[in-house]
């Protein structure tokens, strides 16, 4: 089954033979509590998933479990075949994960360009490198702004460094966590616009957490839903996309909502 980015011509697998992350049985939570139970994904070069589902399903715990800030009870999670589960969370960053968290953590004492600069990370053999100036070209309104200071920006331009800070450790997959969380309209169709061209044209893979879910299945080619911690939908994004009565029933939203 296949599935193609609006935009794009080309389609891509929804299910990979090699995939670029691989999730089997995982079970993990916080101290002995399991929050999110049997989980399993494979997500391709340069895929787009849709993590959704109700509050308290699981989704922040899973995308913290690949960032390895969680207690892993049983699973395995890799990364082009390396095997994160068993390394500490700066060993994965530099495996190649980065991870946009839902409070953004930037530095606000900081400037713009001081805060690209302080994280940045060589790129692998071979793969093109996230620099400042290519997140400028990304994020125009960082590049207007980037002496101004962290406490200088507008949640909108927060969440866009953010995402530039995460981009310029030159991973190859990208965890965010509701990016889009309380941010105006015209910024929302921004983020989602660079976040379609981030791993459309340059390759990246990309997991988001989102409570908008029409916004992000619309740029996504998988999605995957959690139920009480366990998988109860995973597939192509189309399907969801295209029956918003059973993307209702499975997120307890209403049709309109959806």
């Amino acid at each position: 089954m296949t599935s193609s980015m609006p935009g794009s011509s080309t389609p891509r697998s929804a299910s990979p033979e090699r995939p670029l992350l691989a999730i089997d049985g995982l079970s993990a939570g916080y101290d002995a509590g399991v929050i999110i139970e049997d989980v399993g994904l494979r997500l391709g070069v340069g895929e787009t998933l849709a993590l959704l589902g109700r509050n308290g399903t699981g989704k922040t715990t899973l995308i913290n479990t690949i960032v390895g800030t969680t207690v892993r009870h049983a699973g395995t999670i890799h990364l082009e075949g390396i095997p994160l589960h068993g390394l500490p969370s700066h060993r994965r960053a530099a495996a190649g994960v980065g991870w946009v968290p839902q409070e953004r953590s930037i530095f606000r004492s900081l400037s713009v360009l001081e805060n690209l600069t302080a994280v940045a990370r060589a790129p692998r053999p071979g793969q093109p490198a996230w620099t400042p100036e290519r997140v400028f070209e990304f994020f125009p309104r960082l590049a207007e702004r980037r002496r101004n200071l962290g406490t200088q920006l507008s949640g909108g331009e927060q969440q866009m460094l953010a995402i530039g800070r995460a981009l310029v450790l030159n991973p190859r997959l990208l965890l965010l966590d509701e990016p889009l969380e309380g941010l105006a309209p015209i910024i929302v169709e921004e983020l989602l616009a660079a976040i379609g061209r981030i791993t459309r044209e340059e390759g990246l893979a990309a997991v988001i957490v989102e409570q908008h879910p029409q916004a992000i299945l619309a740029i996504s080619e998988r999605a995957l839903v959690l139920d009480q911690g366990r998988v109860v939908f995973a597939g192509a994004a189309g399907i969801l996309r295209e029956d918003p009565a059973r993307l209702a029933s499975l997120i307890g939203l209403s049709g309109s909502a959806a």
